[in-house]
């Protein structure tokens, strides 16, 4: 297995990226029991950031199964796909539907 390389290490993610897309995401096809479920892409949880905005969601009455790629579980990865909404943390907060 290749790791961490570069300048940027963007290479060393991409690798790792494709692993948990090829040998971990989908083998757990029974979705959380929720109304609205979604994931957090691209937190980190750190100072408990995640931990907060799951607080905020939970109020609002949304689920969240999976915070990629900070604070989750390998249980959590495994179902991840079968969420209703993705919702990204990066520079600019945007939401899309995974189907």
């Amino acid at each position: 297995m290749r790791g961490y390389k570069g300048v940027s290490q963007s290479a060393g993610h991409h690798i790792a990226n494709n692993g948990v897309f090829k040998n971990i995401i989908g083998l757990d096809d029974k979705p959380d029991e929720a109304e609205f479920t979604m994931n957090i892409l691209g937190e980190y949880n750190i100072g408990g950031d995640a931990w907060e905005i799951d607080a905020l969601l939970r109020k609002c009455g949304i689920h969240v199964t999976a915070t990629l790629s900070g604070d989750v579980s390998y249980e959590q990865v495994k179902k991840s796909h079968t969420v209703m909404l993705n919702g990204s943390c990066a520079t600019a907060p945007s939401i899309t539907s995974p189907t």
